[in-house]
């Protein structure tokens, strides 16, 4: 069944910008990302080695990472994939570490999951992007490398996964960003395959 929509009434306003290109400022977002907005109004940002949260004005309220520190629970290395989730946990897709870390409404470090390993299989993640999140407090990983949607419970224990390789309708190739609705349907971003793939 087709949807369609109209956007004739849509109206879209620029209402703040801030933070600039840098790792040295408290300020600076450096290839943000992932973006969050909390029920409080405040902005989650993912950002180079940093998840940091600002007001809706721009002005920073707190801040998790070091890029001096490439490791450790408070630490993220390359964070792509932001998502909020029951309780106010924070999921956040560590790509190059292959994990989804998860860290309470208070940027306090919870845990993280997967077995980190780049291997193919239930529950190991090979270079995460996309993460989002159910009313029923599953959560959905974009698994670019292995050309899947896995799902983990809240806590990070695994479910089950999407997987169809190839072009086409319905198929995963390389998915990096994942979006859940309300009745729980998904939608995955895949790049545009290349002319010579037809």
């Amino acid at each position: 069944m087709k949807q369609t929509y109209d956007l004739s009434s849509l109206i879209m306003l620029q209402v703040t910008v801030f933070g600039k290109c840098g790792i040295m400022e408290d300020q600076d977002l450096l290839s943000p990302g992932g973006v969050a907005v909390t029920p409080a109004g405040d902005v989650l940002v993912a950002s180079h080695y940093h998840l940091k949260r600002f007001s809706l004005q721009g002005e920073l309220l707190g801040m998790i990472g070091d890029y001096k520190q490439p490791d450790g629970d408070l630490t993220l290395q390359t964070p792509l994939g932001l998502a909020l989730g029951k309780e106010g946990r924070i999921y956040v897709a560590e790509t190059s570490k292959n994990r989804v870390k998860i860290f309470n409404s208070d940027l306090t470090f919870r845990s993280a999951f997967s077995k980190g390993d780049r291997r193919l299989g239930p529950g190991h993640l090979n270079n995460p992007m996309g993460v989002a999140t159910s009313s029923r407090g599953d959560v959905f990983v974009a698994d670019v490398s292995n050309n899947e949607i896995q799902v983990f419970s809240s806590e990070g224990e695994y479910r089950y996964r999407f997987k169809k390789q190839g072009h086409g309708l319905g198929c995963l190739q390389s998915p990096m960003a994942i979006a859940i609705d309300a009745q729980v349907g998904i939608a995955a971003g895949v790049p545009a395959p290349s002319p010579s793939s037809y």
